[in-house]
């Protein structure tokens, strides 16, 4: 499952629901969906696996370039960091919307070469992942640019069923509630053993 708020409190709701990791986030705005290490100790203690996607905003074109991309990626090593989040595991970059190839191969390949870059450069070594349409999933992961993909769930964007087989994570839709109706979520079938995911 993936969800936009912390879920330390909701753990063992989330074991009880069958769940075996939870997708969080990265970010620099909108503290509450952050991923923090209170957080990452309690899914971690209940069992869970931690599976976590850098987004701000990234639905639109102009979110994305190689100074963004680098901008990205300084600021997820510094919250994985902070996370504790082990060496090796993988980090996902969103791309929220349904752009054309022209643009995956341009703005959306130039920000993830600057992650590329930071991330060859870090002191800690992090594996890159994608989130996206089947068509960024494709061209991104075809251009050696991410390792992992995560094929979101929206079902009207480009090309859906032709990358479906090759993704590492899919997301399913509609978003639901569980533990109670408190906890908002979307499901997530993981297609590969490893899938970038991490416990502490």
């Amino acid at each position: 499952m993936d969800a936009s708020v912390n879920c330390a409190d909701f753990a063992s709701c989330i074991v009880a629901a069958g769940m075996q990791f939870v997708a969080r986030y990265y970010s620099r705005i909108g503290s509450s969906k952050i991923l923090t290490p209170g957080e990452a100790s309690a899914l971690s203690a209940a069992g869970l696996k931690i599976v976590v996607v850098y987004q701000d905003r990234q639905n639109d074109a102009r979110f994305f370039s190689g100074a963004l991309g680098a901008c990205s990626a300084q600021k997820a090593l510094e919250l994985a960091a902070q996370a504790g989040q082990p060496e090796g595991s993988a980090i996902y970059f969103a791309v929220d919307f349904d752009p054309d190839s022209a643009t995956v191969q341009g703005p959306i390949a130039e920000y993830f070469y600057a992650v590329n870059q930071v991330f060859g450069a870090a002191e800690t070594s992090y594996s890159i992942g994608v989130y996206g349409s089947s068509l960024t999933c494709s061209l991104i992961r075809d251009a050696s640019l991410a390792q992992y993909a995560w094929l979101c769930g929206s079902t009207g964007y480009r090309e859906t069923a032709l990358f479906r087989p090759r993704a590492h994570l899919i997301q399913s839709a509609p978003e639901r509630k569980i533990c109670g109706g408190k906890l908002s979520i979307d499901d997530d079938i993981a297609q590969t053993e490893d899938y970038g995911a991490f416990t502490l």
